[in-house]
């Protein structure tokens, strides 16, 4: 997408043109930030949640040997 936008930019060289291509160049990298974004957010929180998973059920293991030993 990048090879386009300078394809574009070599082709026109009005001011306009540059001021067109360079607006689309910001929007894209802000897309492409923002996606990254929440991308990484959702990774986070899916292993934020697997690690509460798995925290959960070694409490509960630890839980149940306790329970076992003191009976």
């Amino acid at each position: 997408m990048l090879d386009l936008i300078a394809d574009i930019h070599d082709y026109n060289n009005s001011d306009n043109d540059k001021i067109i291509v360079q607006t689309a160049h910001l929007i894209i990298s802000i897309a492409h930030l923002s996606f990254m974004l929440v991308y990484k957010w959702e990774v986070y929180l899916d292993n934020t949640q697997m690690a509460n998973q798995c925290l959960s059920s070694k409490l509960e293991i630890a839980l149940t040997n306790a329970t076992n030993f003191i009976a």
